[in-house]
């Protein structure tokens, strides 16, 4: 243990001088030695070695540039997230107009507290996969929005895993509950194959905290989050029209994202 800790507590120029020392030694033998066919074919040997190292370490190179190129668009966002996370929290777009097309809104996960805002997406946004957040409470309007939507989208969890409660937020003041349930929601549907920037999270209905771990889940996962405002009195009356429902940006990943 004590020689190892000698060793790393050699400063830079005592590193330096070994090293110097070392070449000096390397020259000397190769100067002094006889250079009979023995050596020379060992130094032969040698030279390939470092004809193969360096060929190696060129290919090693070219390979990182060309991935590189090749996964750019990968490395911009991973690089984005960090520098993110060391900067701190930033949202993007926060409360401007939701004008995504709707081929490109794919999945959307709604918490259900009525019928009418998650309704009023699925007429409007037209997403392909609704994921309902619901509680024991709000599982009666859950399968009434099934029931009434089953041949405009598909549902997470389907109407016969809610049925028997699956994915049901068992306690509605729990954001780390919510959270959890979302994120699980998101992972499944990415590894459906459903795009990033195609996932929206709401944060309409349900008590508070189920919006938050909600909105949380979704900045954690990348996730744009939306918000539908009511516009008679503050409330969707009828999902049936266009102009009852408002939706805004809470968090556009997608800009965060360099897609939109």
């Amino acid at each position: 243990m004590g020689s190892h800790s000698s060793i790393l507590q050699l400063s830079t120029p005592k590193i330096l001088a070994l090293i110097v020392a070392a070449a000096l030694i390397m020259a000397a033998l190769y100067f002094l030695l006889p250079h009979d066919e023995a050596f020379g074919k060992t130094l032969k040997k040698l030279h390939h070695v470092d004809l193969l190292w360096e060929s190696l370490k060129t290919t090693v190179e070219i390979a990182v540039v060309l991935y590189g190129i090749m996964q750019w668009k990968v490395i911009r966002g991973a690089w984005r997230r960090l520098s993110r996370s060391l900067k701190g929290a930033r949202f993007e777009s926060t409360g401007e107009a939701f004008e995504v097309p709707h081929q490109q809104v794919q999945a959307v996960i709604i918490p259900v507290s009525r019928t009418e805002q998650p309704e009023w997406i699925i007429h409007h946004l037209k997403p392909e996969i609704v994921c309902l957040l619901y509680t024991e409470r709000s599982k009666k309007d859950a399968l009434a929005i099934m029931s009434r939507h089953k041949s405009r989208c598909a549902f997470m969890p389907s109407e016969d895993e809610l049925r028997d409660d699956a994915l049901m937020l068992s306690d509605p003041d729990a954001p780390e509950l919510a959270k959890a349930i979302t994120r699980r929601h998101i992972r499944t549907l990415l590894a459906r194959g459903v795009a990033r920037e195609r996932i929206f999270v709401d944060t309409t209905g349900g008590k508070t905290a189920i919006s938050i771990g909600a909105f949380q889940a979704a900045e954690e996962e990348g996730i744009s989050s939306i918000y539908i405002v009511g516009t008679r009195d503050g409330l969707i009356k009828d999902p049936t029209e266009e102009r009852d429902g408002r939706p805004i940006f809470m968090s556009d990943r997608r800009a965060a994202e360099g897609i939109s």
